[in-house]
């Protein structure tokens, strides 16, 4: 049996340990505050000496005390010299008054100043400062823990800040609903440089921001209810210099051979995945391999990522929606004025990109483009639905259009030190010993919801892609056209020695890499359809 018979990847080697027992007598540090509810009460000191010397730093004070000497602050590694200097005052002031070393309990800047200012009419240029230096903090806490996306959410008078790691949402700080109103307008009138508005209902924005000498793209969506006075900030982000090596991102051995054999066929390769499936990133690491001496461009809604081998160029957003047609209309046009080798679309998202992509195509061009779907059966219904996307039949499965189909999730890989050897539900833990047999008791390992120190208690480490990297030939290229019956090409692929995505999914399962049950939430049921005889069920 071919998917039986793959070749096995060797184990990865396993991490060094980072846990080390602490002397004796090491005073552990208390945990960084991201909670508004934990200051609640929390005291502003009283003392006249305190207080008198407080006010001489004009603000600048990074911290506030209650009158047991416990001295809280914002993060020492997010302060600015003034106000480390400021801090560094009140501690030795703190140890005058008290006689006794402070107890110095650390908070994000966001909770810090949520806080303090609870009760206090500050000017509008003071709450655009301080809010501008909650942004940055937002985003430089994502950035620092690999989240991909940060959600800020104000429901019931409280603001909720989320960060997804690793594909999993976790609280990252909470304060009150002022604050979070004050930080979305930053976002919207500093750094996306669009008025906001409290009755704005939806908003759509982009800005680059700027960490450590490195440029990240920050694509932002906000929606306010007024029914519920709920809202929701989104923002995405990508490191606009990250360029993976095609190689690392999870592929099989014979889909990255599938990939390089293809590469040199005309026509254009099609990535489908569903939100957050990695599509942006797998269409860089491919451009990435174009060779630099032909002329290579992307025509995209927005350039994520520096490519030095492609010319890259953004579609319009500004003029009137005439002016802004007019020149998307002459954009189209240029791949063949500007004699190029291949083109890259960045997402087949509307009507106007799909027409687009199947004209450069038909001229004799190679290219790539992505498209958002959970399999090739809803990308093709899109590409030809008359209602969605609207490319004829006769282009879509003529042979200069497609030449490989690439359908990929992104999935969790496994925290290597707290993976578990049973399902903590005894019903999947029978569910998967049936349906893989003995694979189940062998290598199958299951997600520890608890986590550990080293994956952040998350039971995640990383991401890994599963993928199907389906060739478009005349063998196969009528069978895309029934999609009432997208069993006939994994029959196909079976056949020839191609893994569908359940296939190469299992190869990472029964190695201990992913847990069966995330798994299957991401890319459907393991059935005989989609594993064959390797399933039992």
């Amino acid at each position: 049996m071919m998917f039986k018979a793959l070749k096995k990847r060797k184990p990865a080697a396993a991490l060094p340990t980072f846990e080390q027992e602490a002397p004796d007598n090491t005073v552990q540090e208390a945990p960084l505050i991201t909670n508004y509810d934990e200051l609640e009460n929390v005291q502003l000191t009283t003392n006249a000496d305190i207080l008198t010397e407080t006010r001489k730093m004009n603000g600048a004070c990074p911290g506030f005390i209650a009158e047991d000497a416990q001295l809280y602050c914002i993060d020492r590694s997010d302060l600015n010299k003034h106000e480390a200097l400021a801090l560094n005052q009140l501690i030795n002031l703190i140890r005058e008054v008290h006689h006794k070393e402070p107890v110095i309990r650390e908070t994000t800047r966001s909770v810090f100043e949520s806080f303090i200012n609870r009760n206090k009419e500050i000017s509008l240029q003071q709450q655009t400062r301080e809010s501008s230096n909650q942004v940055n903090e937002l985003l430089s806490q994502a950035i620092n823990n690999n989240a991909t996306d940060i959600h800020l959410e104000i429901k019931n008078n409280k603001t909720t800040v989320y960060q997804r790691i690793y594909g999993r949402l976790s609280i990252s700080q909470s304060f009150d609903k002022s604050q979070g109103i004050k930080i979305i307008a930053a976002v919207w009138n500093i750094y996306v440089n669009q008025p906001f508005s409290n009755g704005d209902v939806a908003k759509d924005g982009r800005f680059n921001f700027d960490y450590k000498g490195q440029k990240w793209l920050c694509r932002v969506s906000y929606g306010y209810s007024k029914v519920n006075d709920e809202r929701s900030l989104a923002i995405r982000l990508r490191d606009m210099k990250h360029i993976p090596d095609i190689a690392s991102l999870g592929y099989h051995e014979t889909q990255l051979q599938t990939l390089k054999r293809v590469s040199a066929n005309k026509g254009i390769t099609l990535i489908i995945g569903a939100v957050n499936s990695g599509k942006s990133t797998t269409q860089t690491a491919i451009m990435k391999t174009r060779p630099a001496l032909e002329k290579n461009l992307e025509i995209s809604d927005q350039i994520e990522v520096e490519l030095d081998n492609f010319v890259q160029i953004q579609l319009p957003i500004e003029g009137t929606e005439e002016i802004i047609r007019e020149n998307k209309e002459k954009l189209r046009r240029i791949s063949t004025r500007h004699d190029v080798d291949f083109i890259a679309i960045n997402e087949i998202r509307d009507r106007e990109t799909a027409v687009m992509a199947s004209s450069m195509m038909l001229q004799g061009t190679t290219g790539i483009a992505s498209i958002h779907g959970s399999g090739w059966v809803d990308a093709i219904n899109r590409l030809v639905s008359r209602t969605d996307l609207g490319i004829s039949p006769d282009i879509l499965f003529s042979e200069s259009f497609l030449s490989l189909i690439i359908v990929q999730s992104l999935i969790g890989v496994l925290c290597r030190r707290c993976k578990l050897e049973a399902h903590p539900d005894l019903f999947w833990q029978e569910y998967y010993r049936t349906g893989f047999g003995a694979y189940s008791n062998r290598d199958v390992r299951y997600h520890n919801a608890d986590g550990c120190n080293a994956c952040r208690y998350s039971g995640i480490e990383k991401l890994t892609l599963v993928a199907e990297c389906i060739p478009i030939t005349e063998a196969n290229r009528r069978l895309l056209m029934d999609t009432s019956d997208p069993q006939a090409l994994r029959d196909w692929m079976r056949d020839n020695g191609v893994l569908n995505i359940h296939q190469h999914a299992c190869t990472k399962i029964f190695e201990g890499e992913l847990d069966p049950l995330l798994t299957q939430r991401k890319i459907g049921n393991f059935n005989r359809g989609n594993l064959y005889d390797a399933w039992n069920h």
